[in-house]
């Protein structure tokens, strides 16, 4: 890690980019519109199936990414390699699931789970995890520093 501000960037840059899928009409990405009674909509799932849970888990990897600046390398370093294998996981684990209902009326409304509840969990985990590592290399460290007098 060369920089304190990678991390920041890249959540800086996933929460953009989730920003701009989440709102396809705005940014004229949406390749499949239609209109219903004068409201212009986006009927691309892709696209919208993508932006609003890259926007929740970014908005939540953003929170940690600013308490880093704030850390020393050493923390950084403990708190990436935690991210290098938290993060690919949590996306698999949230792009797995359906964008939405499959319309089934066997299922009960209490027992659906899609994207955007699991990015929101993966958001809420990857920030409790992140304090607990952050914390655990703090203390080593200071471990460290009260060994060496």
């Amino acid at each position: 890690m060369k920089n304190k501000f990678t991390p920041l960037v890249v959540s800086l840059l996933g929460t953009a980019i989730g920003y701009v899928l989440s709102n396809p009409l705005l940014f004229r990405v949406c390749l499949n519109t239609y209109q219903f009674g004068g409201v212009l909509g986006c009927s691309d799932k892709t696209v919208q199936g993508l932006g609003q849970p890259l926007l929740i888990f970014s908005a939540y990897s953003l929170i940690v990414t600013l308490g880093l600046l704030f850390t020393k390398k050493p923390v950084l370093k403990s708190w990436c390699r935690f991210s290098c294998w938290f993060v690919p996981l949590s996306l698999l684990f949230i792009f797995i699931l359906p964008v939405t209902s499959t319309g089934s009326f066997l299922q009960s409304p209490a027992l659906q789970y899609f994207r955007d509840d699991a990015a929101r969990d993966a958001g809420r985990a990857f920030i409790l995890l992140s304090l607990v590592v952050i914390l655990w290399a703090l203390y080593g460290q200071r471990k460290i520093r009260k060994g060496a007098q």
